[in-house]
């Protein structure tokens, strides 16, 4: 693995042997936080993404980062994806009060809900916080596989 320098202090993360031919040009940190470069087509400016470069993704998939980390485009973190796909591996939200994934306040109870398909699954009710993070868990590594983003929990 070597590092390709951005700015803002930061690093991309790549393999090896993708190393020489990107550093070729100059890259930089975006406002979202991927590794991006400027280009020019038919007189347009653009960004052109590290990682889907790397990836030679079709316009047609999106590219996730299975750790999260928008930075590191070394290829076994990177895969192809549908948007879908790529939403099920996203950070858990803001305004989460929880702090685990699907889990919610219900009265004196924690609920457990996952969405799928934009249908709202209820998971149940539990006296344990963990418990209805397990439960998270479990139906996100059914619906989701590789792309479930699980709650860290002991199993």
């Amino acid at each position: 693995m070597k590092q390709i320098p951005l700015n803002k202090g930061k690093f991309a993360l790549v393999d090896d042997e993708d190393f020489d031919t990107l550093s070729q040009k100059k890259w930089f940190v975006s406002t979202d936080g991927y590794a991006v470069r400027q280009d020019t087509k038919n007189g347009a400016h653009l960004h052109v993404r590290m990682h889907r470069v790397i990836v030679n993704a079709p316009s047609a998939m999106q590219v996730d980062h299975a750790d999260g980390n928008r930075l590191n485009n070394q290829k076994s973190n990177l895969r192809l994806a549908t948007k879908a796909d790529n939403m099920r591996n996203r950070k858990m939200q803001r305004n989460n009060t929880s702090g685990y994934r699907g889990v919610f306040k219900a009265g004196s109870k924690w609920a457990s809900a996952i969405c799928f398909e934009n249908r709202l699954i209820n998971l149940g009710y539990f006296t344990d916080i963990l418990d209805a993070a397990r439960a998270y868990n479990e139906k996100a590594r059914e619906l989701f596989g590789e792309f479930a983003r699980l709650n860290e929990v002991p199993e």
